[in-house]
């Protein structure tokens, strides 16, 4: 059915009362189920449904085919300062038994999901968005930046305030207007800054992240490295970044072994501990670093030691 649309450039209008819409409300009802199950799921499991979604190419499709049901209105609506449709986006879909049946449900339907897409796996659709053509992603650019992008950042950053009081070593500054949090972490008399300011087009563009001063010899590409993995490729938030990078830093400084593969505390995907041991050089590992490793290399020795693991 969506074959002959072309992505991002015209729209198709399904109309109710036929099979086509009756497979694609569930197609569409069936994704909010999933992402439901995302948005509930425990860090770790999350963690595999976004890996499952990505190696069988699901969501792949999954937005190739919303953008051919978004209805061309909004696709080439270009004043920001007036958006009809913001409600589309942000409120969530429901469906009520006397609800009319009409092409107006899947339009909708498909924009809310769009919309929970980016909240639940913003990694994987930044990572779609960055393989299209250009002219679609010009397109899809304008879409979020004006439909979803806004309630996303203003999500982060109340996430983030609600969770601010919460560390002993860290104090967490924040200023709406510039889309910014700063995370001032302190250990004695030193301290180490992570600024962290969030683009117009959040999540698709990355958020942009400094770290201005060094604690105890540690290098900072170590710890915006770590931050980085957490928010730009394990669909993590912002506070799951920042709560990430201070346990990092004090399980560092408590004298927590990193892994040797990562060299992190912390696995950014999973929050687990090295717990993997080589009973040789009795260096640790993350288990998912390890099983990477033995998958990249198809050996089963140690990275450190090269003995058999």
């Amino acid at each position: 059915m969506l074959i002959d649309f072309r992505l991002g450039e015209n729209s198709c209008r399904v109309e109710p009362y036929t099979d086509s819409y009756t497979y694609t409300f569930a197609y569409l009802l069936l994704w909010d189920v999933i992402l439901t199950m995302c948005e509930k799921a425990s860090t770790e499991l999350r963690y595999q449904y976004a890996d499952w979604l990505r190696n069988e190419d699901f969501l792949n499709n999954l937005l190739n085919n919303i953008f051919k049901l978004i209805p061309a209105e909004v696709l080439h609506y270009n004043d920001i300062r007036i958006k009809p449709f913001d409600e589309w986006f942000v409120k969530k879909f429901q469906l009520l038994l006397t609800d009319q049946i009409n092409s107006n449900k899947i339009e909708r339907m498909a924009c809310w999901v769009y919309a929970n897409t980016l909240t639940q796996l913003p990694a994987l659709v930044r990572q779609w968005w960055s393989s299209i053509e250009t002219r679609v992603n010009q397109v899809v650019d304008r879409v979020t930046s004006a439909y979803v992008s806004p309630q996303l950042c203003a999500q982060e950053l109340a996430d983030v305030a609600t969770h601010e009081n919460k560390f002993k070593n860290m104090v967490i500054k924040i200023h709406p207007s510039v889309r910014e949090v700063v995370a001032i972490y302190t250990v004695d008399e030193a301290q180490m800054d992570l600024v962290i300011t969030l683009p117009t087009n959040y999540p698709l563009g990355g958020p942009d992240v400094q770290c201005n001063r060094q604690i105890g010899g540690t290098t900072h590409k170590q710890w915006l490295m770590q931050f980085k993995m957490c928010v730009l490729h394990q669909n993590g938030r912002i506070w799951d970044g920042l709560s990430l990078w201070n346990n990092n830093l004090d399980k560092k400084f408590d004298g927590v072994e990193e892994c040797y593969i990562c060299f992190a505390v912390l696995h950014p995907g999973t929050y687990q501990l090295p717990k993997l041991s080589c009973q040789t050089c009795r260096k640790k590992f993350h288990s998912a670093c390890l099983y990477k490793w033995f998958s990249t290399s198809n050996k089963s020795t140690c990275p450190i030691c090269r003995n058999l693991f």
